[in-house]
């Protein structure tokens, strides 16, 4: 049997006091490959950055290699031999690979051949073909990750831990990056890995632990492992049917499209849009889709055609007018348009909503608070309103979106690709948001690639090709099949 590296007991965090972690155990052992999961918001990324020292815990223990210990901060962990990789883990710019793998260990001739010949070692272990000497700032992303894992190897760590869901490693190197974790633990490391890819974890991980808001939900051993078990571990309840809609009665027309054109790609397009009613639209690459999103909420000027709000003509020339006359949107790339990185859940939720808790330049803290709670709340985010976003997993990103563009009281709400990148548990949250949001009354908009999401969500669809709408299709006859032929 093998032995116990990790064992951490009646672990507890709290931010702001709500209460993220409430007495979790975890163990990892020596050589394994050990997966995380759980939903959005479960506090994987907590529990992983308290044992990586970036967070103490409020209470519980931590044994590792049998001895009960106190890791206080990211030094205490790597003396251990615990290292973390994730986006809060940065290499120093300005330095070579080789001064980064060796600071703070070695404090003078980083360059030297020696330190070189060692630094080419450690980056074939981790399969990187890069120079010990090129600069940091040179290296993408992933291979900064691959650098920090080859650092971590070179100061002979035990436990790596892999937060996944907070490291933005893409296309074939996170593959690399898997696979040289899993030889590594082949070899006798071990590893901890925080994933939402659930499909990866049932393949590859010996164990998997679940979370579900903040409680342990179990452990399984790899002859347990079946998805829709932990699936349940994770929700806590069963996953009945793919998408939530409700058969909401819709109201009146609140949004009438006439014949609007712009200078590029839309041609001509009409429609309507009800007081409750989902829309789908959706079309290949290139259909004219966004660009119909983008005249709808200002960004794209319209050349012709006419736009009726509440049976009056408006004129939408910027994002501005398009929220004073009640419409929101949440945008295809969240982390480019829809978020500011650098502010917290709070200045996210509030900042377009400043008119409604401000009064001759003065902010009223208090009504703020009280907002940003309501929709942390109703949406389900296990956070702190002062947490920062970089903090939040991608579907609570989308979460603190979708309460920004509500906290404008639209009754109209744009949405691109709402999903696109999230997991399973994540597009459920969603759509049962958008579910819940139509059953009080929002016309909701939903441009997706997904037709199976459009299909599961929308009252009625809109096949677009080339700038045009090609058909609509109601709800009762849609079926993929006739979806994607009207696409083509």
């Amino acid at each position: 049997m093998k032995k116990e590296i990790l064992r951490a007991e009646f672990i507890s965090k709290s931010f702001e006091g709500i209460s993220v972690l409430k007495n979790v155990f975890i163990n990892v052992l020596e050589g394994e490959f050990h997966a995380l999961v759980g939903k959005s918001g479960a506090g994987k990324t907590v529990l992983a950055n308290i044992l990586a020292g970036i967070y103490t815990k409020d209470k519980g223990i931590i044994y590792f290699n049998g001895k009960e210990v106190e890791i206080n901060n990211l030094l205490d962990a790597q003396k251990l031999g615990i290292f973390l990789v994730s986006q809060e883990i940065k290499l120093v710019d300005s330095f070579t690979v080789a001064e980064n793998i060796y600071f703070p260990q070695r404090k003078i001739l980083f360059s030297s051949k020696k330190n070189n010949c060692q630094t080419q070692e450690f980056l074939k272990k981790v399969e990187l073909d890069v120079s010990p000497q090129e600069i940091a700032k040179n290296l993408t992303i992933d291979q900064q990750q691959l650098v920090i894992i080859a650092k971590a190897i070179s100061m002979n760590a035990k436990l790596i831990i892999v937060d996944e869901s907070n490291t933005r490693v893409s296309g074939d190197t996170s593959l690399i990056v898997r696979r040289v974790l899993y030889n590594l633990a082949r070899q006798g490391l071990s590893v901890l890995i925080i994933t939402d890819d659930l499909d990866y974890a049932i393949k590859t991980a010996d164990r998997i632990t679940v979370l579900r808001d903040g409680i342990s939900a179990d452990t399984l051993p790899k002859e347990s492992f079946q998805k829709d078990r932990i699936l349940k571990l994770m929700v806590g309840r069963e996953l009945k049917g793919l998408y939530p809609k409700s058969n909401t009665k819709v109201g009146e027309t609140v949004l009438v499209v006439d014949n609007i054109s712009t200078n590029f790609k839309i041609r001509n397009i009409s429609f309507s849009l009800k007081k409750g009613e989902i829309l789908g639209v959706t079309g290949l690459v290139g259909c004219g889709s966004k660009e119909l999103l983008g005249a709808l909420y200002g960004v794209i000027p319209k050349v012709s055609g006419k736009i009726f709000i509440n049976g009056k003509e408006v004129n939408i020339s910027s994002p501005a007018e398009a929220i004073a006359h009640g419409i929101a949107m949440v945008p295809p790339d969240r982390k480019e348009y829809g978020i500011l990185p650098n502010m917290d859940i709070k200045q996210n939720i509030i900042l377009s909503a400043l008119q409604k808790v401000s009064r001759k330049s003065f902010i009223n803290k208090n009504l703020v608070k009280a907002i940003c709670l309501e929709y942390i709340h109703k949406f389900n985010i296990n956070m702190s309103d002062k947490n920062r976003i970089l903090d939040l997993s991608e579907g609570d990103k989308q979460k603190i979106i979708l309460a920004k563009c509500m906290c404008q009281n639209p009754q109209i709400l744009i949405m691109a690709e709402p999903t696109t990148g999230l997991n399973t548990i994540s597009r459920r949250e969603i759509h049962e948001i958008i579910d819940k949001l139509s059953q009080e009354g929002t016309a909701i908009i939903i441009v997706s690639s997904d037709v199976y999401e459009v299909l599961g969500m929308c009252d009625r669809i809109l096949i677009m090709k080339n700038g045009r709408i090609k058909a609509e299709i109601s709800k009762d006859i849609a079926t993929p099949e006739n979806v994607i032929s009207l696409q083509i």
